[in-house]
């Protein structure tokens, strides 16, 4: 598994980009609602949100004790799982 996130347009069969950060392997990825944001969920323990129009990483939630297997858009909230608690 990889430690990247691939962007794909499905209709034009191309790679959008390659999204580097991660230090372990990407579990899972969910579009905010507004389309904005892409956050990515790894095997680091971290969640990550990256801008959907520069591709800039803008934020990394850290603090999970175990894999961070999960995550989805609430509204524009974002929810992320793990194995563990969350703890701040």
């Amino acid at each position: 598994m990889s430690p990247y996130v691939w962007v794909w347009d499905v209709a034009a069969g191309r790679e959008v980009v390659s999204l580097s950060g991660h230090d372990d392997r990407v579990d899972s990825c969910a579009w905010s609602p507004d389309s904005t944001r892409l956050a990515s969920t790894s095997d680091d323990r971290t969640v990550r949100v990256w801008e959907a129009t520069s591709w800039r990483e803008v934020a990394m939630l850290e603090g999970h004790e175990d894999i961070v297997w999960l995550c989805a858009w609430q509204e524009l909230t974002l929810v992320h799982f793990s194995a563990q608690p969350f703890t701040f």
